[in-house]
């Protein structure tokens, strides 16, 4: 079956796996966690299972080493936009390790957990590149999982998201255990809120934090 050219994916990056320690903490942009977790109310931060975060948390690991604020290393940001930002649908492929999903070993949750990214948050997104071009995407976070019985799932993540987790002008650091240490997938959303609370306090009100978070926590 010839795939049409408008329908095609280009993979323009491909992280590799690697087995390394695991890390303590991780670079949480704010605005991946503005617009991918807070933004919308119709599809609720609070819905978002504990092995989908997982996920979320090692793709962020994986990346980490690429993770830079553009006004430190301004040539990155150029060439990350030449790299993501000059045709639509660019995406990076990177293979994630199925037990980091589901340390049980049940291949239903780590199935579940990427489907819900698939689905989640959903949609058309533009972005402007160094050029003034406007790139369009469609998609979730990810896209395509290959699960692999030999133990690991490769996705696709879309260039749009990819911008947000890995050019991080501001961000916060969030301990990565943490969707490992805590079963209820709420206390780490709200700790993920709580990360981004300035030391001198905020004017945030309470309701702009999805209200089922907080009537169930």
């Amino acid at each position: 079956m010839v795939i049409p050219e408008k329908d095609l994916k280009l993979v323009r990056k491909i992280f590799e796996y690697k087995d390394e320690r695991i890390p303590e903490r991780i670079r949480l942009g704010n605005h991946f966690v503005d617009d991918f977790i807070f933004e919308d109310q119709d599809q609720e931060a609070a819905d978002i299972p504990i092995n989908a975060l997982r996920v979320i948390f090692n793709i962020i690991s994986i990346i980490s080493s690429e993770q830079f604020r553009p006004e430190d290393r301004p040539k990155q940001l150029s060439l990350f936009d030449e790299e993501f930002e000059t045709e639509n649908n660019i995406f990076a492929s990177i293979k994630i390790r199925n037990n980091k999903i589901s340390p049980s070993g049940s291949t239903k949750q780590v199935v579940e957990a990427y489907e819900f990214l698939v689905r989640f948050k959903m949609g058309w997104y533009k972005s402007v590149n160094l050029k003034g071009k406007e790139i369009k995407t469609f998609g979730g976070l990810i896209s395509n999982p290959s699960y692999d019985q030999r133990g690991y799932t490769s996705v696709l993540i879309s260039s749009y998201w990819l911008k947000k987790l890995m050019i991080i002008p501001e961000y916060n650091y969030i301990l990565y255990n943490l969707v490992y240490n805590i079963s209820n997938n709420k206390h780490i959303i709200f700790a993920i809120w709580l990360s981004k609370l300035p030391e001198g306090g905020t004017t945030m009100k309470l309701s702009s934090l999805n209200k089922k978070v907080w009537t169930e926590l």
